[in-house]
């Protein structure tokens, strides 16, 4: 999924003074979860990232990537609803780019689940069905490998050992050829998942930042539904995305860390693309005046662009507009809030030209007084 918020609305290129101290790498904390595990109409439903945790990484030798984003799907809260059953033609996923030992490529970590009562019929039955080029069993758990078809690429499917039967899940490891001793580092991922899985559904992590930030980070408490439903006049899909920089990086010289929640709607039947809504915040280490410069920095940049549009009303007190293109439709608004940059980002080909910027205005001004509490 491209999301407009990713080019759209980015501080101008700047010669700025050296920012207070190096980057540091790998400052997100990952911990297990608090909350309940989570059902769908009496179903368990294992989240991703609960079994490919930080943990299953290390021990199989594996680093993320400098600069990569963390984090993957769950479902979202007030998701129990009947609608939606048969519906997920998307796995829940969880990934990450890892370090690369050889090539030019980065190799890719991917665990994805699908839920028996949550997905549509076929992609059920793609998931579950025998392929097994290599089977076996570890935790209590079985798994096959898949044949490979040579494009760099293996993939191993798991069940749910025993916990209802109700649960698929499939691991792919891309450019797999860049990862140092890849038949290890794969052994020692099968023996991590196997035994998350065999431990049962749990919760998603939870995640937080050191000091300067001090974050507890809920990208999606930004977000809610509700507020996805008010822009796209659409229900979601039934999930969200968290998706978590793992380290710092460099905002025109300034040590910033980004968390962005993602949204989509719920597939209809007709050939159209689902509409999406994300929410990227950039929390800057030095505080709120550096963030409110680097907005208006940045909003000085798009009014001399052809895309620039005006905002029927200001967000906050530094806001500005960006009108999607062709390929995206849609809008992205930023705004200053706090230490925090913040870019909306509607992808819509029903929603576009001034009604997208009223839309997605509007969305920014509810996002602002849930991010000003």
């Amino acid at each position: 999924m491209t999301m407009l918020g990713l080019s759209a609305c980015r501080p101008a290129p700047e010669a700025q003074p050296a920012g207070s101290g190096a980057l540091r790498t790998n400052i997100l904390v990952e911990k297990p979860g608090s909350e309940p595990a989570a059902e769908y109409e009496g179903t368990p439903v294992y989240y991703p990232c609960a079994v490919l945790t930080d943990d299953v990484i290390a021990a199989a030798g594996l680093a993320y990537t400098d600069h990569t984003l963390a984090g993957g799907t769950r479902l979202s809260p007030g998701a129990d609803r009947p609608e939606l059953a048969g519906t997920t033609f998307e796995d829940i996923s969880c990934r990450g780019y890892l370090r690369r030992a050889a090539g030019r490529d980065e190799p890719e970590v991917i665990l994805t689940t699908l839920n028996a009562k949550l997905s549509s019929p076929s992609a059920w039955r793609l998931a579950t069905s025998p392929q097994a080029e290599k089977a076996g069993a570890a935790n209590g758990v079985g798994y096959h490998r898949l044949p490979d078809r040579g494009d760099d690429e293996v993939t191993v499917a798991f069940d749910d050992g025993g916990h209802g039967s109700a649960n698929a899940f499939t691991l792919n490891l891309r450019h797999f050829s860049a990862i140092a001793d890849g038949e290890k580092a794969l052994a020692k991922l099968i023996d991590g998942v196997t035994r998350n899985i065999a431990a049962g559904p749990r919760p998603m992590p939870e995640h937080s930042y050191p000091e300067p930030y001090g974050l507890t980070a809920e990208p999606c408490d930004a977000m809610p539904p509700e507020v996805f439903t008010a822009v796209t006049d659409l229900p979601t899909d039934g999930l969200q995305k968290d998706l978590f920089g793992v380290d710092e990086h460099d905002v025109v010289n300034n040590r910033a860390i980004e968390i962005t929640c993602e949204r989509v709607s719920l597939l209809d039947r007709t050939e159209r693309d689902p509409a999406s809504l994300s929410v990227q915040q950039t929390i800057y280490a030095e505080g709120p005046a550096v963030a409110a410069d680097d907005v208006q920095r940045m909003c000085a940049y798009e009014a001399t662009t052809k895309d620039n549009s005006p905002l029927p009303q200001p967000v906050g007190d530094v806001s500005c507009g960006v009108r999607g293109n062709t390929v995206t439709g849609g809008a992205t608004v930023c705004f200053h809030v706090g230490r925090t940059m913040v870019r909306v980002s509607l992808t819509s080909h029903e929603i576009t030209g001034p009604a997208a910027i009223a839309k997605v205005a509007d969305g920014a001004k509810q996002i602002y007084a849930l991010l000003n509490r």
